[in-house]
């Protein structure tokens, strides 16, 4: 069940959506719009680079098979950049992946600390989990 749409006198949050299979892709943005947040889509690692630089989002959602870079190492080099250059703020980042380590936890928190993303979820997912996490990746502090 989808919630009313974000109506609070607060900016509104940015989040970068990048999967190569456009339908995810448009699934994704789509709930995220419904529930109020400008949202930009991206279909690989290179492109998400530089539309990250460019909208500056709050939050970047993204898949972790993409052609041209892996989402692990764009989502090292989007932290890794902010770090470096205090003038970029640094987003929350949830790989949203098929690529399920759960059987594997001693890679699983490899990956997860290489890439330097703050949560991860697996394909296919809840919508309602989704949200959550991303709800919740917001309100924390950066």
């Amino acid at each position: 069940m989808l919630t009313e749409p974000n109506t609070e006198s607060q900016p509104m949050k940015r989040i970068l959506v990048v999967d190569d299979e456009k339908v995810i892709n448009r699934v994704v943005s789509d709930i995220l719009r419904k529930e109020g947040f400008e949202v930009i889509a991206s279909y690989d690692g290179h492109d998400a680079v530089t539309a990250f630089k460019k909208f500056r989002p709050h939050l970047v959602i993204m898949d972790v098979m993409m052609p041209k870079e892996n989402g692990y190492r764009v989502a090292r080099r989007m932290k890794t950049a902010c770090r470096a250059c205090h003038t970029l703020r640094e987003p929350k980042i949830m790989l949203l992946t098929a690529r399920d380590l759960s059987h594997d936890p001693a890679r699983e928190n490899t990956m997860h600390l290489f890439s330097m993303a703050d949560t991860y979820m697996y394909k296919p997912f809840v919508v309602e989990e989704l949200l959550e996490k991303v709800r919740t990746l917001l309100q924390s502090p950066a």
